[in-house]
């Protein structure tokens, strides 16, 4: 998907999907949702790893490739350290996942629609540079 979409565009596909099946967990006491989180997440669950550095590159460029994944990896550790803390509390506070679950597939649908927002760096570039030409 990656080598025909691209690497940003695979990204958002990957997060959409992630969210449809974080959304299918809301219908968890029935086989057809789980088969359906299974499905959808499950088959999409470790490619964010995988797509972040095309993603990255596509984006960013590749000057500061290492720096820029390692922010990113160092946000991501945070993300897995806090999420099942605030899912916890939003559990705790209203006896349900429900509220933490269309929380956490919001936030993916978010960041589906930030990587697609995102101009690719030559895009960007150009952008900048007819911009400074147009200043001058």
């Amino acid at each position: 998907m990656a080598d025909r979409l691209g690497g940003r565009a695979a990204f958002a596909v990957i997060f959409a999907m992630g969210a449809v099946g974080i959304v299918a967990l809301l219908g968890a006491s029935h086989l057809v949702a789980i088969v359906a989180f299974l499905l959808a997440f499950g088959l999409v669950g470790e490619t964010p790893a995988l797509l972040s550095p095309l993603a990255v590159a596509e984006s960013l460029g590749t000057r500061r490739l290492g720096a820029l994944l390692g922010i990113l990896a160092f946000f991501t550790t945070l993300g897995f350290a806090a999420g099942p803390v605030i899912a916890g509390r939003i559990f705790d506070q209203s006896g349900s996942y429900s509220t933490a679950l269309i929380l956490f597939a919001a936030m993916s649908i978010v960041s589906a629609i930030a990587i697609r927002a995102a101009l690719p760096f030559a895009e960007e570039r150009e952008r900048a540079v007819v911009g400074e030409t147009a200043a001058a």
